[in-house]
């Protein structure tokens, strides 16, 4: 019988080692690959939850409105989610100052009233906002809310509605200068 050298035997030993370190790393990668890949098929609950309760990036938009802050803190600007309509200046009009309108109304205490009646944008860029007797008897302001009301709501049109051109101010469907009559009609504050 022939023995094996002695070099011979620490050449295989050696190479037994080898192959069973490349063996072992190899399982390491393959398990760290299969934890990574389990990462990504189970998101993290909590961005799974956002993602659920976020609405559709593409069917609303941002509008700012600005309104009278609550308990008396001056003018504010607030950016408000609506849904996106296709109806073009006139749909986007009617919600930004329904927006507007409501906001004034929750800074008057008045609620439950009708704000807006009617808006439309007409191809000469002037808005004409038909608004609601009732919300304009609801808010008891003086001449200088009353200007301040009517600049946040000049302020929000021009603001989502970049090229208008004049705004026209109704109430009832008849054309008014001073909404709530403390401004004098005279003073041309809104351009027709």
């Amino acid at each position: 019988m022939k023995r094996k050298s002695p070099r011979r035997r620490g050449m295989a030993t050696r190479h037994l080692v080898l192959a069973i370190v490349a063996i072992v790393v190899a399982l390491a990668a393959v398990v760290a690959f299969l934890v990574y890949r389990s990462t990504l098929e189970r998101p993290d609950e909590r961005d799974n939850r956002m993602t659920r309760n976020a609405p559709d990036r593409l069917s609303v938009r941002q509008i700012m409105v600005r309104h009278p802050a609550p308990e008396g803190g001056g003018m504010v600007w607030s950016a408000i989610g609506v849904p996106v309509t296709a109806g073009g200046m006139t749909a986007l009009g009617s919600i930004v100052v329904s927006a507007w309108g409501d906001r004034v109304a929750e800074a008057c205490g008045a609620s439950g009233k009708e704000r807006l009646s009617h808006f439309f944008y007409d191809e000469r860029r002037v808005a004409y906002i038909d608004f609601s007797p009732a919300f304009l008897s609801g808010c008891a302001v003086g001449t200088s809310g009353e200007m301040e009301l009517i600049e946040s709501l000049e302020q929000t049109v021009w603001a989502n509605l970049p090229g208008t051109a004049g705004i026209v101010l109704l109430s009832g469907g008849t054309p008014v200068d001073a909404p709530w009559r403390h401004v004098d009609a005279r003073s041309g504050r809104m351009p027709p």
